[in-house]
């Protein structure tokens, strides 16, 4: 029998394929690859660290560890990383566009480019291998060419 969920009790629990990022303040970050343990009732996760990342995170001290939600944005370095556009989606293969200084300069970007050319669109960091923003404006091209194509009643 499947061990149930701690939070909600379901068995509805599915193990996935994950990579886990650590990003203690003073230190460089830390991935953990494994599996983790997902209710599809409640969304309640369960991780367990490997022992080389777990051994990097004990040389980090607690308030390194815990920092703030403040402290951990920074450490992202969100404004002066650089976030490379792309056209399509994740899962296969896309084209890139351009590459931006500061995540608030590639969302309004991406948003400026999909008003232009209605597609799919998504932001990428080469720095933590994340995809961090994604838009999808097709609907706007089918309604544009449903508009067009519409007869005009007179």
């Amino acid at each position: 029998m499947a061990k149930p969920c701690r939070e909600c009790g379901s068995t509805r629990l599915e193990e996935v394929n994950t990579e886990v990022s650590f990003a203690p303040q003073q230190t460089q970050q830390v991935y953990s690859l494994g599996k983790m343990a997902v209710c599809l009732e409640c969304g309640f996760a369960e991780y367990r660290v490997s022992k080389e990342p777990l051994a990097q995170l004990r040389q980090c001290g607690p308030a390194e560890l815990r920092g703030s939600s403040s402290d951990r944005h920074a450490s992202t370095d969100t404004d002066n990383s650089t976030f490379d556009i792309w056209s399509g989606t994740p899962q296969k293969i896309g084209k890139w566009l351009e590459t931006l200084a500061g995540l608030a300069e590639a969302r309004k970007r991406m948003t400026e480019l999909a008003a232009q050319t209605p597609g799919q669109y998504f932001i990428f960091s080469a720095w933590n291998r994340c995809i961090l923003d994604q838009i999808d404006t097709r609907e706007q091209l089918l309604a544009l060419r449903a508009k067009a194509t519409a007869p005009s009643s007179k």
